[in-house]
């Protein structure tokens, strides 16, 4: 395994590390997108401030064809909202499950996306804790996680997104967003 990386969140290199060898695959890191292996694993690490990490969000939004899932603390994004919006209009399916804590919050965009056709889902994990995923999943190709919230703060914050393209992982990660929705209020 070749990689690049800075150090970015331990977990999410563990996670990246354990399902390359859940599921076999060879793994290539690199800082956006310059990815130099053949038939590897191609990974896209992205920070903020300094990367354009929202508009990559809406890049791969625009892109997309059939579904995207999201899971969310807190959704302040205007662009990001905006992108989807525009994929629901292109009738890409889009379901996202946010924290109930943070339906109420100034600014969210929640209420634009439920108008606009968007399947809301709002999760309350319960015993004080909250549903800090932050992932979108593409077409059951692309998997965008990390720790930047899709919030308007976010790119002034120190973030990262990590793009990983490979349909064995947005597999592992849509049955996690599964199993959220499955115990999340329709709203």
């Amino acid at each position: 395994m070749k990689c690049k990386l800075k150090l970015v969140n331990a977990r999410i290199v563990l996670v990246i590390l354990y399902l390359a060898l859940t599921f076999g695959v060879s793994i290539s890191c690199s800082n956006k997108g310059k990815n130099d292996q053949k038939n590897s694993l191609p990974i896209e690490v992205y920070f903020s401030p300094g990367d354009d990490c929202a508009g990559k969000v809406v890049e791969l939004i625009k892109n997309s064809k059939n579904q995207i899932l999201i899971q969310s603390y807190s959704f302040t994004s205007v662009p990001i909202a905006t992108a989807l919006i525009e994929a629901c209009k292109r009738n890409v399916e889009i379901m996202l499950i946010a924290d109930e804590s943070r339906k109420p919050e100034k600014g969210s965009q929640i209420k634009k996306l439920k108008e606009s056709g968007i399947a809301i889902f709002m999760d309350a994990p319960g015993d004080n804790k909250i549903a800090h995923n932050k992932v979108m999943i593409l077409d059951n190709e692309i998997v965008i996680t990390g720790s930047f919230n899709w919030t308007n703060a976010a790119s002034k914050n120190v973030e990262n997104i990590v793009v990983i393209k490979d349909p064995k992982i947005a597999t592992v990660f849509k049955g996690q967003w599964e199993s959220r929705r499955l115990v999340s209020k329709s709203i």
